[in-house]
């Protein structure tokens, strides 16, 4: 309580109650503050899309099983991911993710179908590049 009435009694709260009522008085100073936001937020949200989609993916399989197709499908039927790169250089698929040829670049190990097989978790390896998200 000694808290509160020691701000309410601060220079800082007197500043800030005569800065509030400057503004009320000043219609021309309100359009300012509340027009450009609002408008910059209305052009914004509707030239901007959350959806993510086509993102170029890069794929190292060493696994090359049925089971790592699968899971590189899984990840190109819904059109957020397009297979750009498949090789078998992992440099080059780093390379590529770092200069942002690719935006996401994925390892799969050799022992893939293996992990699953004990049922354990298949562990991948997954490169992406926040620059160009």
């Amino acid at each position: 309580m000694k808290l509160l009435s020691r701000f309410l009694e601060s220079r800082f709260w007197a500043i800030t109650v005569k800065e509030i009522n400057q503004i009320l008085h000043n219609r021309q100073l309100i359009f300012l503050l509340l027009f450009p936001p609002t408008v910059q937020l209305l052009i914004f949200g509707f030239a901007l899309s959350p959806d993510v989609d086509q993102l170029a993916l890069g794929v190292v399989d060493y696994a090359n099983t049925y089971e790592s197709r699968e899971l590189v499908q899984s990840l190109t039927a819904n059109d957020i991911f397009e297979v750009q790169y498949q090789g078998i250089d992992e440099k080059e698929l780093v390379r590529q993710v770092e200069t942002g040829r690719l935006t996401t670049g994925l390892i799969i190990p050799p022992d893939f179908n293996r992990q699953l097989n004990r049922g354990d978790t298949a562990r991948v390896q997954v490169f992406i590049d926040t620059g160009t998200l």
